[in-house]
């Protein structure tokens, strides 16, 4: 130690230009890692084998201590010089280039450390002292001795490596533990434990793991996280996902950060980690996509597709498309492209994989019965698929995928096999995107088109005119029912069928009268108002015995917001709706009109009464059936404003 304290000397006599130098240096990179001294300490602590950290106030120093291994000569040779690490990029290190240890002159004026039966100090006043020098100094490169050895409290004797920050600059440091997530140190390779204690602040932070789970516990509060690797390729990256319960949920975007082992600010462009062999600027704050960031993303999102793959597959890994409903996140086209890649190009539905290209998702005017009844060569995504990831539609469109259109479905496809009022909605929307473009040779195709129903059967405009058949009233009472009346009518008039005389507007269904029973008294439950009305309710529901699961698919676009399942095997369908009393209307879409008519007695609307602190929930069973409702054309819907007689509590339903 003495000669090393020597060399540094000599050196620093032999080039005093240098030290200046030396000095400017040093407080760069201490501004640069500005609120990034305790992250870094955390990070060679890990490198070094610890499995706790501590980082306690003591007057006016800090005292810092870890279980690591004991430093030796080529450590302390590492630490007075910048990046002149011992450790090597790749090697299985978080830290390579010799300069986070630097980070800490910004937060004290001098450190003494004590490790491996070695005890020195840095100190700029000791350094002058010694080269006789009134110039400035860098703090962390001369080493001097310890006269008096540091009295450390009995709860640092059993730690192996102990640092001494001498009056330390507390409101930046107090400023970095308020900004720590818990979830920043997920992807330490050893560390378990964290204890960073302030007169401002008391901060646990400890992580358990167990197969590729991963449970910070801190400050009262569990996260649990899943992390998954890369099973094919030897590499250290990996991916983290937030876990609510059994499910994936999105990470907030403070915690959605890329990790080079500790987080940069960085998004991954999702709302979910990456970790891997990044290269950062200087601070550690911000990636350079150099080459190695380049393959360390390409790797993150090579395990995220194979995640996708097996969710799809084996139905697990549920609520992972969650993470990628986060519009306004950085890098989302720079993940969109290389996950596509990543893909293939594919997604895996009924066990084959499919071309992005040859997929094609529901359109919102189509109920999911009739999109999934269409014959048709593209790849369809059935509705429990859909139904287990109400998120996928989203995604789906996102990596671009496409939503069937009018115009596919009615020249492409084999529709015969939908319902009547799906046909009837696929012509509407043809009608409504081409009435101003219709051409002759359009015209000649949809004449041999089965897309007029008449008594309950599809017919052609050209075998109408050739057996000269009138277009009944039944058919114009049916097209009434259409956000797209006039524009089918415009359709059918230019295929002939439709004359002048039966062109006139007609009445909209009578309201149901009103009547004076009440359904019996719910009882409350407390309301969170940052939540929907849906997830109250889901919430609500799975409280009763009855009741095996309550999935929320208000994401799907499937003509209801919950699938419950009850354990005698039943299943609800609920459409939710928000209102202040039992007499206030509500409104349902031509979708759900249209699902409401496929499930009958299955089908429920839940109305939701929200009041300030709880709220009320009724239940109507098959609506269209029990219930009137007024077609009001805006985005069509349909209104009913009376409903009293027909409401139920859930203990009646379940």
């Amino acid at each position: 130690m003495e000669l090393l304290i020597d060399s540094f000397i000599n050196e620093a006599l032999s080039a005093p230009s240098l030290f200046v130098d030396l000095a400017k240096v040093e407080l760069y990179i201490s501004e640069s890692y500005r609120t990034r001294a305790l992250i870094e300490l955390i990070q060679n602590a890990d490198d070094c084998g610890a499995t706790n950290f501590i980082a306690v106030q003591s007057g006016k120093d800090i005292i810092v201590a870890n279980n690591g291994r004991d430093f030796d000569e080529n450590d302390i040779l590492a630490l007075c010089r910048s990046g002149s690490s011992t450790k090597q990029r790749g090697g299985g290190t978080i830290g390579y280039r010799g300069i986070g240890f630097k980070s800490t002159v910004g937060i004290c004026q001098e450190i003494e450390v004590y490790s491996g039966g070695y005890a020195f100090l840095f100190s700029r006043e000791l350094t002058k002292k010694a080269i006789d020098t009134m110039e400035d100094v860098p703090l962390i490169r001369v080493p001097h001795r310890v006269t008096q050895c540091y009295s450390f409290p009995p709860e640092f004797l059993d730690f192996k490596t102990r640092f001494i920050f001498k009056d330390t600059n507390f409101r930046v440091v107090n400023e970095e533990i308020s900004k720590l997530e818990s979830s920043s140190c997920i992807f330490l390779k050893n560390i378990n434990s964290i204890t960073l204690i302030t007169d401002s602040f008391d901060k646990k932070i400890h992580i358990k793991s167990s197969d590729s789970k991963k449970t910070v516990i801190s400050e009262g509060a569990q996260e649990h996280w899943t992390v998954l690797d890369d099973q094919k390729h030897e590499s250290s990256c990996k991916i983290a996902m937030k876990m609510n319960g059994y499910e994936i949920e999105a990470a907030r975007k403070d915690e959605a950060l890329i990790h080079a082992f500790l987080p940069t600010r960085e998004s991954p462009g999702a709302a979910l980690k990456f970790n891997g062999d990044f290269s950062t600027d200087p601070s550690r704050k911000f990636v350079d996509f150099d080459k190695r960031s380049e393959d360390s993303f390409i790797s993150c999102c090579r395990i995220l597709a194979f995640s996708i793959k097996s969710a799809i597959i084996n139905r697990s890994h549920i609520g992972i498309f969650r993470v990628f409903d986060c519009n306004g996140f950085e890098n989302r086209k720079k993940l969109r492209d290389t996950l596509i890649d990543a893909l293939d190009h594919r997604l895996y539905f009924s066990g084959s994989s499919s071309q992005i290209d040859n997929i094609r998702t529901c359109p919102e005017w189509l109920s999911y019965t009739d999109y999934y009844n269409l014959k048709t060569k593209k790849t369809l995504i059935s509705q429990e698929v859909i139904e287990t990831f109400p998120e996928l539609s989203n995604f789906c469109n996102w990596i671009g995928v496409k939503t069937f259109t009018s115009s596919e479905v009615l020249l492409d496809c084999n529709f015969e096999s939908l319902s009547l009022y799906g046909v009837m909605s696929v012509v509407g929307n043809y009608a409504k995107k081409n009435r101003f473009t219709l051409e002759k040779v359009q015209l000649r195709e949809l004449s041999n088109l089965k897309i007029i129903p008449i008594d309950g059967e599809l017919v052609t405009a050209k075998s109408m005119i050739q057996s000269e058949i009138e277009l009944p009233q039944s058919t114009l009472d049916l097209i009434k029912q259409f956000e797209f009346e006039s524009d089918i009518k415009s359709l059918y008039k230019s295929l002939g069928i439709l004359s002048k005389t039966n062109t006139s507007k007609f009445d909209f269904q009578k309201r149901a009268e009103p009547k004076s029973a009440n359904g019996p008294t719910l009882k409350s439950v407390n309301v969170k108002k940052w939540r929907s009305a849906e997830l109250n309710l889901k919430e609500y529901l799975a409280q009763f015995d009855s009741v095996f699961k309550v999935t929320d698919v208000s994401k799907a676009h499937v003509g209801y917001d919950l699938k419950v399942q009850l354990k005698s095997g039943k299943i609800l369908h609920i459409e939710v709706k928000s209102v202040k009393s039992l007499q206030s209307d509500f409104e349902i879409t031509n979708n759900e009109f249209a699902v409401a008519s496929d499930l009958g007695d299955s089908y429920f609307i839940g109305l939701v009464i929200e009041t300030e602190s709880e709220f009320d929930v009724r239940l109507i069973q098959n609506p269209i059936q029990n219930l009137s409702f007024e077609k009001r054309v805006k985005v069509t819907s349909w209104v009913c404003d009376t409903y009293n007689s027909k409401v139920k509590s859930i203990k009646e339903i379940l």
